[in-house]
């Protein structure tokens, strides 16, 4: 008959050996809401971040990255979020395509004012800021701990 044994190990050794905490930054990104120009922006998530690595150009100005990028989140038409996300993957796989519907929503759009471009770079700055400041806290695997507590056993022994 096979005895399960208890696992009797401690958060104490868990932890043992691990590095000291560094200061704690924010454990999740927050999304406010953002508009530009009067026009909803979706989320920058991870998916939208694979895309918009997909259509930046190393040799666009900074003005050309805030707009792609304001124009990527953008809602169009009323989308939904899902028909959004299908529209900005589709469009930022083809950049000559990616690059005619920037162009035609600007026309749409109208010239950026002075006040446009800042807001565009502040926006663009405060997201990717919150993505640099913030992290997903690990959850310590009971097994990972299990295993490093017989690892200090057999270096003991």
């Amino acid at each position: 008959m096979n005895q399960i044994e208890e696992d009797i190990t401690t958060d104490q050794e868990l932890t043992e050996g691990m590095k000291p905490e560094e200061p704690k930054k924010k454990s999740e990104l927050m999304r406010p809401e953002y508009q530009f120009k009067g026009i909803r922006l979706f989320p920058y998530t991870p998916g939208y971040q694979l895309l918009f690595n997909q259509i930046r150009d190393r040799e666009d100005t900074g003005l050309s990255q805030w707009v792609h990028f304001m124009f990527l989140l953008s809602q169009i038409n009323g989308q939904s979020e899902i028909e959004h996300q299908n529209w900005a993957m589709e469009i930022a796989w083809d950049i000559k395509k990616f690059k005619r519907a920037v162009f035609d929503w600007r026309e749409r759009t109208g010239f950026l004012s002075d006040e446009d471009m800042i807001e565009a770079r502040r926006i663009y700055d405060e997201i990717m800021k919150a993505i640099e400041d913030s992290f997903v806290e690990p959850v310590p695997s009971r097994a990972a701990g299990i295993n490093q507590k017989k690892m200090r056993q057999k270096r003991n022994t």
